[in-house]
């Protein structure tokens, strides 16, 4: 039998730096005081932190600020990146917390509440949203039992905020949340949630050497990674500029596709494409890795890809050039 390790997850599955998570309830926490006890677990490599400098602006905010926080974006834009990184920094400053990703739907979070009201830690909530998922794609359970569990939660929710608690949530934007949730369903509280918390927009913005990081680990040759990090410094920002502004097809998007370039959803979207093994996936890797394709098809073929996302879409709305 596994060793009980602690009351919020019963038994422990998973130690990455002191984080204790349970991948089949999807609750986690970092107590400094349980630190030296060695618990019958597996551990597992830290991943890497990225979007750095915008993790540690938030940190000091979050830190300085008695008031809970959602932070909102679209698909990719990093939220999840920096709530790992905040609990990341948590972790290395000795700071307790608690951690629920929102994907999981079976277990009841009230344990995790009361443990986090009982340390005084906050709670980091990705995709908090999940409380109002309404589309059976993304639902575990009848839309029913859905909205019976998520009344219960945001109920916990509201009190433990009411009686001093911090929430750092996730929330992608409300175009989606149109789409894929129902606000109606917890009769008000989720409502009632966003007007008592702030809002954070992420940014999302790698620097260069983040990311030549970032496509290393990737299966990208090291000329591409370069290559594609190179055009976040200024002089590749000066030559993707006059690039756009020299095609007509390109122009009337120069603001996005120069934005797009050093957004942590360009990065993130390529590395998926590398590591992904399927043939319309390794077509996209192989127009943006061979050394020998010309500057300006690697360029068209990297605007396109900002633009438009992925191969399904570009199949619409524009060819990669070959």
């Amino acid at each position: 039998m596994a060793k009980e390790v602690h009351p919020i997850i019963n038994h422990a599955v998973i130690s990455r730096n002191g984080e204790w998570f349970n991948r089949n309830r999807g609750f986690g926490f970092f107590d400094p005081a349980l630190q030296n006890r060695k618990p019958d677990i597996n551990l597992v490599p830290e991943k890497t932190h990225w979007l750095i400098e915008e993790t540690e602006a938030l940190y000091g905010a979050i830190t300085h600020s008695p008031d809970s926080l959602l932070v909102t974006g679209d698909l990719g834009d990093g939220k999840s990146a920096l709530i790992y990184g905040l609990r990341a920094t948590y972790r290395k400053n000795n700071q307790p917390y608690a951690y629920i990703d929102g994907h999981f739907q079976e277990a009841d979070p009230k344990g995790v509440i009361l443990w986090a009201q009982k340390n005084k830690a906050p709670i980091f909530w990705d995709s908090l949203d999940y409380l109002i998922i309404q589309s059976k794609k993304m639902r575990k359970y009848s839309l029913p039992a859905h909205q019976e569990r998520s009344i219960r939660a945001l109920d916990e929710i509201h009190m433990y905020i009411s009686e001093g608690g911090k929430i750092i949530g996730t929330s992608h934007t409300e175009a989606w949340i149109s789409s894929y949730c129902d606000t109606s369903f917890t009769n008000g509280r989720w409502e009632e949630l966003q007007n008592r918390i702030s809002h954070y927009r992420v940014n999302g913005v790698l620097k260069p050497n983040e990311i030549l990081d970032f496509y290393e680990t990737a299966k990208f040759s090291q000329s591409m990674a370069i290559a594609l990090s190179a055009l976040a410094t200024q002089e590749g920002l000066q030559k993707s500029r006059r690039y756009i502004q020299s095609n007509g097809e390109l122009a009337q998007y120069e603001t996005e596709l120069i934005a797009g370039i050093s957004k942590y959803k360009t990065a993130k979207l390529l590395a998926l494409a590398a590591d992904i093994e399927s043939g319309e996936m390794r077509k996209i890797v192989k127009l943006f890795s061979e050394d020998q394709i010309t500057e300006e098809i690697f360029l068209e073929n990297l605007f396109k890809y900002i633009l438009f996302e992925n191969r399904m879409t570009l199949k619409k709305n524009g060819t990669l050039r070959e």
